[in-house]
Parts: C-alpha cells; structure tokens; sequence
C-alpha cells in the first residue's frame, strides 16, 4: 500500500511538472504568409509562400480630399483623379496636382479616356456623365439612375453600369439615350471591354458574370459570392480576371466599404430575356441613398466582409486566391501579372492568372486602396481613401523594412535572442510597450545584437515589435523571425473559500425524502463526518498550482497541516473530521507555482477562512414517565436541536413537541402524552434526538401499565 500511494504522489507531481515545462519559455515564431501578412510592409513584398525580399516602395503625394476613387491616364501621361466626397476632378502633369473640375456631386467614381484621349467621367448620387474640355468640366448627359459605378466605350456608344436597379444604361456620345438592359440584380458594378472582343459586366446581388450585348446579355457564370467589384483582362495569358466580395454594394458598411454605400436592396426582379427596355418608369421612384465616406483616417484592421480573385481561361473559372476580411475594390494588369487593391488594411495583391501563388506587393499607411495604374512593366499608381492620397510607385529598391504587427505576450516578459532565416545580411531593430498603443509611452527602436541570435536590447515589457530592414539593392530573402521570451511569474490569488455547512446535505437529503414520502413523519437524515471544501482562484498566467491545507481551532495559535493521499492539484477536498475535537474552527489554503518555477521565482498565495464549526458528537437524551405523561431534555454541546421523536415498543416514530414551542437551542426540553389503551404489563418508550449536524442521540425508558 505504501509503494502504490508513493506511485500516486510521483505520477500526480510529474504530471504538473510536465505541464510547466511545456509553458516555461514561448516563441513568437512568425513564418507563415498569414503571420507575416499581419505586419506592415515598405518596400518589402510578402509572397504566399511566406517568403520576404524587397520591392519597389511608394512615394507619397498629398491632396486634402477624403478618397481618390478612380484614376486614369490622359493625353501625354497625364493623370487624371477622380475623387470625392467633394466631387473634385484633379490632373496630374508634370509631377504638378491641380484641380481642373468641380460637379455638384458628392464623388466621381470612375474616370475614363477614350482612344481619342478625351476624358470622361460619372458623379453621383443622380448621377451624372461628363466630359472634359480644357479644364471645363461639360455635362454629356442625366444618366436617369442613383449611381453610376463605371461605363465603357462600345463603338460610337457609351455604357454605364448603374444602381439600384441594377441597369445598364445606353448613351450615345452626345448624351441621348439609346436604351437600359435590365440585369434584374441591385448593382452594375462594373464594364469591361475585354481583349477577346467581348464586353462584360459584374453584379452586385447574386454576383454574376454577364457578357452584354446591345439586345440583352448572357449570364457567363454566377459566383458564390454576391459582388463582382472588378474585371480585367490579361493579354498575355488571355484570362479574364474577376475581383468579388461576398457582400455587395447594396450593404451599408460603417466605413471602407468595397464601393459606396447604396440604397438598401430591394425584392428582387427576374431578369428581361430582351434585355432592352429604354422607356421603363416602373421603379424610378425608388429613393436615393446618401453617400457617407468617413473622412478621417481609418484604422488599419481587418473588415467585415471577405473577398476573392478568379480567373477564368477558356471556358474554365478557378479561384486564384481567397481574401479573408478584406474586400477586394481594383484591378490593373502590368504584363502577366494581376494587381488586386482591397480596403481595411491598404493592402495591395499581386498574382498570376495561371498561377497559384500571390503576394502582397504594396501596403499603405491608409486604409483603403482604392484605384490602380498599371503601366507595361508594373503598378505605377495607387489611389488611397481614408483619408485620399496618391502613391506613385518608385522604380528603383531603395532599402525597405518590414514591421511585425504588435506582438502580446500577455503579461510583462523578458525577451531572449531574437533569430531569423536569410539568405543574406538584415538589420533587425526592436521596441517595447506596456500597452497595444505603439503611440503610448513605448521604447525607441533600437538595434539588437551585435550578433546572430541577437540580444533584445528593448526593455522588459508585455508587448513587442521587430523591424526587419533591407539594404538598398539588396535581394536578400527572409523566410523566418523567431522571439523567444519568457513570461514574468504571476501571483495567483485566492479569492474565497467555501466550508459546506454542517446540515447542508442533511437538508438537501431531507428534502428529496419528502418529496418521496410528503405525509409521512420526518426523521432525521444520516450524519456525514465529512467536510467538502473548495476554493475559487484567480491565475493569471495559469500555471499549474500545488495547494496545502492547514487546520487551527479557535483554541488554539498554531496551524496543523491536513494530510492528504496525493498532491492536491484541484481547488476542491473532502476532509474527514471524525478525529476531530467538536467546536470552531478556520481553514487556511496556501497555493504554489512552484511546479512550474524555479524556487527563487515560485510565489505563494494563501487565504483564511471564517469560523466554521465542526460537531460530531451526539446529543445526550434524558427521559423518564410519570403516569400518562413523559417529560425529557435533550442537550448537544455545539448545535441547535433540530427534532425529538418518540416510538412505544418499536411502533412508528411520532414528533414530540418542545415544551417553549419552537426548537432552536442546543438544549431543549420536551413533554410526551402517552397513549391511552395501553395493555396492562411494560412497555419501552423509546425517545431520539437529533442536532443540526445531523448527530443523532437516543434512550429508552421502561414503564408499565
């Protein structure tokens, strides 16, 4: 018996030990795309793979509009900016921005050159087609619709995609009207005149793909997800591309949305087999929706709706890559390669229409991109929202640097050597905070090392960032970062302690035999010598934790440890009292890490308890018979009498009643009418009490008759 209780004590104390081990130093190991992808890049290109090198950065320019929703190349390379929420048209020439067009719009979404280089351009709401002559902006025409997402020019004919109706709207040049294809879904979101000599349209509502014709259009193919936000066409591998969302435009977003907000959706309408229906009136009463871009900066986060890239080669359709919590909003195509601008995180994808993997190319300080130029060999053009700015991609690698997103150790650390996996030389750099915030009372960065593993030389602190930077030139790649650190200890606390009350299962075990019997005489419930004990912890780094309970009566100044068969790892016990002196006692319980710190490190908690009494011993039962009558007292040490009761030789047991009416002390006095009828000769009358600890104590007294 003694080697199987040793094996219990040495099993349960490596189990804890294991467990501490298992928790003693941590690693933030970031090596992963989607790990990587949580950080922030200049100049540094993050491929799916999880692999970094550098790429070309962004240099900023700044104009004091809120967003910068569509861009396009003019005459001479001239850029031209769509913007909103002032509905400001700006030109770009000669590394100058100058305003050329004010509209009483709120934004223009989509500005376009035509073969000419004549620029054109859609404001809404009620939206509104212009074109530009000199710095004059000319209205062409009242497109009739709430909005306009983007139009194409077909032949001698312009097409716009609109909403809520979800039409396309024919125009000819000089602004008539020549027709609406009716889609049946809430938005047109996009139009493209494809390389293949179609011309394509994306919905938002059930998301599908559609080749238009001047009659009609075909459904080309209907996505899960709800918004077709994008198309564009890769020469070179003569794909078809497809930005989507699952929520469309017809959601209104609280900020950043994939494309402004619209009027709320409303039942749907099937769709016109002829497609063409220029004079339909029935639903242009439909109110319009305001337009609410924030104009303060957003917050760099992941959004609420999640988008997707497809290609579509041939007659097949395949997914190239999913975006979680991002929404995507822009395409341009530079060669064979597909840029992708999404919202939230200012993220900008790079990918390959016959191809798997993709990579964040770009990743700006604003929340939103919004808009992109390609030119023949890359992106040469980013327009931002929240707030509006235009980056101009730079075509030399000057040096870039990538920061992890805020690193949380979840309580004050001490960092060990930082490590990662290269092919070549970085500068690693670190910075520490007590707080999220980086803006808040955090570290400068500085540069670990020397060395590789390098030292952290940031302070001791719960959060951490790393900078990894890049010589100019260099083609360098990072495949890994790893930070080891080690949690400070954490006292545990003990935050109550709960003693069963002595006649709490009496009472409950009473209950349930009423409940079975409801008329039948109530009698005592069995006394249980056992206390269960159990204790509520706070452990905030949860290691694991041994407990010791100690004993002392009211009596006495010292504390007695319980002994118990096994280590004590939960915060519960049933202690067995039996052996124990009746009256008042407290209970400590002291709790360790020790298992799971060394002994310079470990922390001790403890907590006392209230006074709780412990009464074992019976009550003591006098009775004695004088004529018909029978008087008695009962009287416990420690608790009140709870009940008396009386038998006449081994019949049924009946309530004897106290003598002050109520019993409620630890002595009490009682009185017993005897029967009448009894048969001449003796008798026993039998007479047991019991106390709130459920004690039972009893006599017999014989009589006669």
């Amino acid at each position: 018996m003694k080697r199987t209780l040793s094996l219990i004590v040495a099993a349960a104390l490596l189990t804890v030990a294991l467990t501490a081990l298992a928790g003693d130093t941590k690693r933030f190991d970031i090596d992963t795309f989607d790990r990587f992808g949580a950080g922030t890049a200049s100049g540094v290109e993050i491929k799916s793979s999880g692999r970094l090198s550098q790429a070309p950065s962004v240099e900023e320019i700044k104009l004091d509009e809120d967003s910068v929703w569509s861009i396009a190349a003019g005459r001479g390379g001239d850029l031209y900016l769509g913007t909103g929420n002032n509905g400001k048209l700006y030109r770009l020439a000669a590394g100058a921005l100058k305003e050329v067009a004010k509209v009483d719009r709120v934004m223009i979404t989509r500005v376009r050159a035509d073969a000419a280089g004549q620029i054109w351009f859609v404001a809404v709401p009620e939206a509104v087609l212009y074109k530009l002559e000199g710095d004059k902006a000319v209205k062409v025409a009242d497109v009739g619709e709430t909005y306009a997402w983007d139009f194409a020019f077909v032949g001698n004919e312009i097409y716009l995609a609109t909403g809520p109706k979800g039409r396309i709207v024919r125009l000819s040049r000089d602004g008539k009207k020549l027709g609406a294809i009716e889609t049946g879904e809430q938005h047109v979101m996009c139009l493209l005149q494809a390389g293949d000599g179609n011309l394509y349209a994306g919905t938002s509502g059930e998301g599908l793909l559609l080749e238009v014709k001047p009659g009609g259009y075909r459904i080309v193919y209907d996505f899960d997800e709800k918004e077709v936000k994008a198309l564009a066409w890769v020469e070179e591998d003569k794909a078809l591309v497809a930005a989507v969302n699952v929520d469309g435009a017809g959601r209104m977003p609280d900020a950043g949305p994939s494309g402004p907000p619209s009027a709320p959706p409303g039942p749907p309408r099937p769709p016109v087999a002829s497609g063409v229906d220029p004079d339909d009136k029935s639903s242009d009463d439909q109110p319009a929706a305001p337009i609410i871009i924030m104009p303060s900066a957003a917050p760099r986060g992941r959004g609420r709706t999640s988008g997707a890239v497809y290609a579509r080669i041939g007659g097949g359709m395949r997914k190239l890559f999913d975006l979680p919590k991002r929404a995507a909003v822009d395409l341009a195509v530079a060669g064979h390669d597909v840029y992708v601008g999404t919202d939230q995180e200012g993220k900008v994808y790079k990918c390959r229409a016959t191809r798997s993997d993709y990579s964040i190319a770009f990743d700006l300080e604003p929340a939103q991109a919004l808009a992109l130029v390609a030119g023949k060999s890359g992106l040469e053009w980013i327009g931002a929202g929240s707030p509006g700015r235009l980056f101009k991609v730079k075509s030399s690698l000057g040096g870039g640097s990538y920061t992890t997103d805020v690193l949380d150790a979840h309580f004050p650390s001490r960092w060990g050597e930082i490590d990662y996996i290269a092919d070549g030389q970085l500068r690693i750099l670190t910075r520490s905070g007590a707080v999220s915030d980086t803006n808040r009372g955090w570290s400068d960065w500085e540069a670990a090392g020397p060395g590789r593993p390098a030292a952290v030389r940031s302070p001791d602190a719960r959060y951490l960032q790393v900078k990894v930077e890049w010589l100019p030139a260099s083609n360098t790649v990072l495949r890994a970062i790893s930070v080891p650190y080690r949690v400070y200890n954490q006292a545990a606390f003990i935050d109550s302690i709960q003693v069963e009350a002595i006649e709490q299962d009496r009472e409950k075990a009473a209950e349930e035999a009423r409940a079975k019997n409801p008329n039948g005489v109530r009698g005592p419930v069995a006394h249980s010598t056992v206390r269960k004990l159990a204790w509520k912890v706070t452990n905030p780094d949860n290691d694991p934790l041994l407990f010791e309970l100690y004993f002392q009566s009211e009596k006495m100044d010292e504390w007695v440890r319980i002994p118990t068969p096994a280590p004590i790892i939960a915060p519960k016990f049933e202690w067995q009292t039996e052996s124990l002196p009746d009256g008042w006692y407290r209970l400590k319980i002291v709790a360790t890490d020790l298992p799971a710190n060394s002994a310079a490190e470990a922390l001790k908690a403890e907590a006392v308890s209230e006074l709780f009494l412990v009464d074992n011993g019976r009550p003591e039962v006098r009775v004695a018979v004088a004529g018909r009558k029978a008087t008695g007292k009962a009287v416990d040490s420690f608790s009140g009498i709870l009940g008396v009761q009386y038998a006449i030789d081994g019949g049924d047991w009946n309530v004897a009643a106290a003598d002050d009416g109520v019993l409620d002390s630890p002595e009490e006095s009682f009185s017993i009418e005897l029967p009448e009828g009894l048969a001449a000769g003796p008798h026993i009358l039998s007479v047991r009490a019991w106390d709130r600890a459920g004690n039972i104590g009893a006599t017999q007294e014989k009589f006669g008759r």
